[in-house]
């Protein structure tokens, strides 16, 4: 695909009020598999969504684009944590030149991979996707959606970066930190309009049927301060993973109480759940260098201060 084009399709497409992911989909489908990323279409999503509709792109910076693979070997060298959306920025060349210059020099990438499915998880995981886009299409419901995730939040969180590697490089060397670490639960409740609700449980303390069943109604209250249309007409769609106490037999008979409806979710399947992989993951980038014995406080207001910093289009990305 022209990369000259690429700008004014995505404008096009973000005229026709489609979301990212949709986005992409299209112009993959039509153009060919990687001819956009994600990345490159959140950036110029969000370039739009601020007011400027100019298709030229950003000055770029380092190397001029014809470059051997000696050039992009000394800059991964240079650091190895650097991800594939930053090497382009600093040679000047497109995601999929990366990729491939990558391939050619067998770089791996050290981290790891995510739980592998069974033939009849895979069958199940497009079963339910497939229903759910086939439904969104008749009866649109994405704006109805309340998601919810929690994590452990560690007393000491710095965090492992992953690094570029030669295919046959052991993996280097990092402090392990101790064994039986302090840590905290959090449990956040949102939807495209922001956060909702958020609690920290007491140091140690997991989430069970008896307190998720809590933070429901917590939730609900909550909702009914800020989208009352949408809580007292009983069209919540809660999307929760597969967790023991969201199954269990009690959280489900107060979903049903409360006039949720729980979105089916397949197993193994965190990439669907945009508290993983997009919440948290900007959350811990905020306050990956909190390190301290007073961690659930400075926590507590790390995270009011990130969720408050969000606006409406972070949520809407997701």
């Amino acid at each position: 695909m022209d990369e000259k084009l690429r700008p004014a399709i995505l404008l096009y497409e973000f005229k026709s009020r489609r979301s990212v992911r949709e986005a992409v989909r299209n112009i993959n489908a039509a153009f060919g598999p990687g001819s956009v990323s994600k990345s490159t279409a959140g950036y110029w999503f969000r370039r739009f969504a601020s007011g400027c509709e100019s298709l030229e792109g950003p000055p770029r910076t380092g190397r001029p684009s014809s470059f051997g693979n000696q050039a992009l070997k000394e800059l991964v060298e240079s650091d190895p944590t650097q991800t594939q959306d930053e090497m382009p920025l600093k040679l000047g060349v497109s995601q999929q030149t990366i990729c491939a210059h990558l391939k050619q020099l067998g770089k791996k990438l050290d981290k790891w991979v995510p739980h592998e499915m069974s033939e009849k998880q895979i069958f199940r995981r497009l079963e339910v996707c497939s229903s759910l886009l086939s439904r969104n299409e008749t009866d649109p419901f994405f704006d109805r959606i309340v998601t919810v995730d929690e994590k452990w939040v560690l007393y000491d969180n710095r965090r492992r970066l992953w690094q570029w590697l030669d295919s046959d490089e052991p993996a280097r060397k990092f402090p392990k930190p101790p064994l039986h670490l302090r840590k905290t639960m959090l449990i956040v409740f949102w939807s495209h309009f922001g956060i909702i609700h958020f609690k920290f449980l007491k140091a140690g303390q997991p989430i069970t049927a008896d307190n998720y069943c809590r933070l429901l109604e917590a939730t609900m209250e909550k909702l009914l301060e800020k989208r009352p249309a949408l809580a007292s007409r009983r069209r919540v769609i809660l999307l929760q993973d597969n967790a023991r106490p969201h199954v269990s037999r009690k959280t489900l008979q107060k979903i049903s109480e409360l006039g949720m409806e729980p979105l089916p979710h397949p197993a193994y399947s965190t990439d669907l759940s945009p508290t993983d992989f997009h919440l948290f993951k900007h959350l811990r980038n905020f306050s990956c260098a909190v390190k301290s014995s007073e961690i659930r406080l400075i926590w507590k207001m790390t995270s009011s201060s990130f969720f408050n910093l969000k606006n409406p289009l972070f949520t809407l990305q997701a």
